[in-house]
This record gives C-alpha cells, structure tokens and sequence, in this order.
C-alpha cells in the first residue's frame, strides 16, 4: 500500500502539461513537467480525421509552433518519453474566435479573444483544468476506496479466524 502512495505521488511530481494559444494564423504549443520546460518532446498536430497536419520538437523553451489549420479541430500529442504523454483536444469552436480574427474562418462578431500586445487577437488554453482536478479527485477516491477495503478485509479475516477456533474448541468437546 505504502509503494503504491509514493508511486502515486511519483507520478503526479513529474506530470506533463501543455498550454496552447493561437496568435495570428499561429499555433503556438507550451509543453512543460511541474519543474521545467519540456525540452526535445516530440509534438504531432492531427486533424479530426486523424491525419498529420504537421510534427515537430520543442525548443529549449518547450515551445513549438505551426500553422493554424484552416479548418476544423486538431488533436495535439506531445510525447516526452518515458511514459510523459499527453494528448489534447481542441475543438473548431475553441479556435473560432482566432479564426475570424485572421480570416481563417466564419464565427459571430462579438469573440471573447483575449488582444495580445503586438500580435492581435489570440486565444488560448491548458490541458490542466477541470479534467486533471477530475483525475486526482478519482485518484483519491479510489485510494481511500481501497484503503476501506483493506480494513474490511483484515477484520473480517480476524473474525473468521475467532469463528473457526470456536468451532474447533466445539468440535474437541465432542
């Protein structure tokens, strides 16, 4: 029990993130662990129909960018070895307001764009929100589920083991 708590913690120390945020007819990708940038990850933009829109490795910064594709959402997989994976999805309605901004695109006149300094309209986002807090609640749940397990178990093994040795002293008597 107790290895598993420090594979847990082990884990979630070294956990991979991904920002992304569009400026222009950019896409700009952030990958970083909990203590530095994610340096020569691997980063593969695909379509929603799962075809390879462009590859490429993050620089010293954990940076890395690539055109906005003109259509549609993409899947963005950066992969930094060692079991660091992450995948994330965005959606043509996340990149909308980017899209009309750079006339990539049709969307309503009123964006919730974020005005960068020099570069004009941007969105952006993480894949840490709501779903990695969703994880660890699960995570947590699932631990103190087994932990209840593991009680009940020793118990119950304890209360069999009074009930056989009864049984035994019945069985002696006669």
């Amino acid at each position: 029990m107790v290895a598993w708590l420090c594979m847990a913690t082990t884990g979630l120390a070294h956990r991979l993130s991904i920002d992304w945020r569009v400026e222009k007819d950019t896409l700009v990708i952030s990958a970083h662990t909990e203590s530095s940038p994610a340096a020569g990850a691997d980063v593969e933009v695909r379509s929603d129909h799962d075809a390879i829109l462009a590859t490429g490795l993050l620089d010293a910064q954990g940076q890395w960018r690539c055109p906005l594709s003109p259509t549609g959402g993409v899947r963005i997989v950066v992969n930094a070895g060692l079991g660091h994976r992450r995948i994330l999805q965005l959606t043509q309605e996340e990149l909308q307001p980017a899209r009309a901004a750079t006339g990539m695109g049709s969307a309503p006149d009123t964006t919730q764009s974020d005005p960068g300094p020099a570069n004009g309209p941007r969105v952006g986002g993480s894949s840490d929100g709501a779903p990695g807090q969703v994880v660890r609640a699960v995570v947590g749940l699932t631990f103190i589920l087994a932990l209840s397990a593991s009680w009940m178990s020793y118990r119950n093994s304890r209360r069999v083991s009074a009930i056989e040795k009864r049984l035994d002293q019945h069985a002696s008597r006669g």
